[in-house]
């Protein structure tokens, strides 16, 4: 109440009761226009955080001032750096929040580019932000806005040096008074001649842990009855981590029978040390085998399709019944979310959890898997002509590239990585012998090109996704189980009268060139296109059919 009484308000009379309105109104939208990130919608222990961070901050002092917080995946590094850019964002009119940096650095769909491109597009001061057609210009533009304004900039998950050159460069091409702030699990990718602090992002108290877990397995801030030691016990084997203490306690919720709280606490002790996903792997377990496989499918499979609940539930449903009861219970296990107008998400600590599961079916031969997700795994399976009835799903999603003519590049790193042998030379090295192996695939237009007789023997395939891919052969050889398959970028002009796969349940063919299908001339206006259909007929998912 003491609190409550010194925020200062509007004094309201009669007379002004339009202006207080107003006043009110307009008093909310500069609050959500300062709240520019979603947190989470229940947190602990961000308060006594947020404040520290503040403090070392310190906007009101006009040095350039680069923050570093590093802690354990699932510890809450992202959360505390959403509040805290929420919390800055209204000293800076520029300003950019760059999620899931590792992830995005590596992936072929986005990459350095992508994340350049994003910070000119937040932090330029035009309605329309400028594009340009090579990175360095993005890169110059940058280092213009950076030395002309001052920023705020959050950096999320950082794992590489490298990256952190590439996206933020050094401490020269800032201006007075802007502020760095970066996440990352690894405070060797932090450089001191860059960062000024290291802030080490700790794990929950015993209160705050019980109080996060009490949230997600009885929707209220304390257990209570038999379940209080229990809950107790818990708490203290998950290590203080939210994450683990949010799935954990999402898994518990509803039930009530004491002798099922006990079965799950035994198996989680057996879980030597803070090994989070062992935790989490506990709630798949508790899953159905049919919840199991979607989960599965969505881990590997769907993350990077920018998919939306309804995308998600359609691509399933001619794989499982009840897809929509599955899904829902994967959001009330917290293994999977739909954020941002309902666009799928998974923590990748989750991810990579489902991941190793898969990886686990066969250690020896990645062919021998389920599901096969890496691009360089799935050319490879093209190129040797190793499909098999194991695989039940396949993602390549290539965007259109420019892919290196330059014969002496992997020459260079080569001699790169005999002369400075680590890491990144290393990296780089093999990056360069990927491009090579890749570019023998690619047409002028920038299309990889795969041959069908590999689909022959991968007679379980269910999923198949593919962008700016050309498949030479016929396309009879794709498997008959075949339930959803997503070809974004096709150009083929038509689809073959023998192409009809029986079980086929969803046809994605956005932005192709297709005319005909199966003979029939197809035309439409909408830039994405999904065809459903059952036995032989067809209903456009948008807004022309003739």
């Amino acid at each position: 109440m003491e609190r409550v009484g010194g925020i200062s308000g509007w004094v309201y009379n009669n007379s002004e009761e339009s202006d207080l309105i107003q006043n009110i109104v307009k008093r909310i939208l500069a609050e959500l226009t300062n709240s520019p990130v979603v947190v989470a919608s229940y947190v602990v222990g961000l308060d006594f955080r947020l404040e520290e961070l503040v403090e070392l901050l310190d906007v009101r002092q006009n040095g350039l001032q680069v923050l570093g917080l590093r802690g354990l995946g699932g510890i809450g590094k992202t959360t505390l750096a959403k509040a805290l850019y929420n919390k800055l964002a209204r000293h800076f009119q520029c300003r950019s929040f760059l999620s899931s940096v590792r992830e995005n650095f590596k992936s072929r769909q986005n990459g350095p580019e992508f994340l350049q491109k994003k910070i000119v597009g937040d932090l330029s001061s035009h309605k329309v932000p400028p594009t340009f057609s090579d990175a360095k210009s993005y890169v110059l533009e940058m280092k213009r806005i950076l030395k002309q304004n001052r920023v705020l900039l959050v950096l999320d998950d950082i794992d590489d040096a490298g990256q952190l050159k590439e996206l933020a460069g050094s401490r020269e091409w800032y201006s007075e008074g802007s502020r760095i702030v970066i996440t990352t699990r690894d405070a060797a990718v932090l450089p001191t001649d860059f960062v000024d602090k290291i802030y080490e992002v700790k794990s929950l108290g015993k209160s705050e842990s019980l109080k996060l877990f009490s949230h997600h397995a009885f929707r209220r801030e304390n257990p209570t009855g038999a379940f209080l030691n229990l809950s107790k016990e818990i708490v203290s084997c998950t290590g203080g981590l939210p994450l683990a203490l949010e799935v954990f306690g999402s898994l518990l919720y509803g039930k009530r029978i004491v002798e099922e709280w006990q079965d799950a606490l035994e198996k989680l002790k057996q879980i030597r040390g803070p090994e989070l996903q062992g935790a989490l792997k506990i709630s798949y377990d508790a899953l159905d085998v049919q919840e199991r496989s979607i989960f599965l499918d969505i881990a590997c499979l769907f993350l990077n399709l920018e998919m939306n609940r309804e995308d998600v539930i359609d691509a399933l449903r001619g794989s499982y019944f009840g897809v929509e009861t599955a899904v829902t219970t994967l959001v009330s296990r917290s293994l999977i979310k739909f954020i941002d107008s309902e666009q799928l998400w998974m923590h990748d600590q989750i991810r990579d959890m489902g991941r190793q599961i898969i990886v686990e079916e066969n250690l020896s031969d990645v062919y021998g898997r389920s599901r096969i997700w890496n691009p360089a795994d799935v050319l490879g399976l093209f190129q040797d002509g190793k499909g098999t009835r194991d695989i039940q799903g396949i993602v390549l999603d290539l965007e259109k590239k420019n892919f290196p003519r330059d014969k002496k590049a992997r020459a260079i790193a080569w001699q790169q990585l005999c002369q400075t042998p680590n890491f990144t030379s290393a990296i780089t090295y093999f990056r360069e012998i990927y491009k090579e192996h890749h570019h023998r695939y690619a047409t002028k237009d920038g299309e990889v090109i795969l041959n069908s007789t590999s689909f022959e023997s991968m007679v379980n395939l269910r999923l198949l996704q593919f962008s700016n891919v050309k498949l030479e052969g016929r396309l009879k050889r794709l498997p008959a189980q075949l339930k959803w398959l997503q070809w974004r970028k096709c150009s083929l002009r038509s689809l073959p009268s023998d192409f009809f796969p029986r079980e086929l349940a969803v046809l994605d063919l956005s932005e192709s060139k297709l005319e005909r299908i199966w003979g029939w001339k197809w035309c439409w206006h909408a830039q994405q296109v999904i065809l459903m259909y059952i036995i032989v007929w067809l209903v456009s998912r948008f807004s022309y059919f003739g």
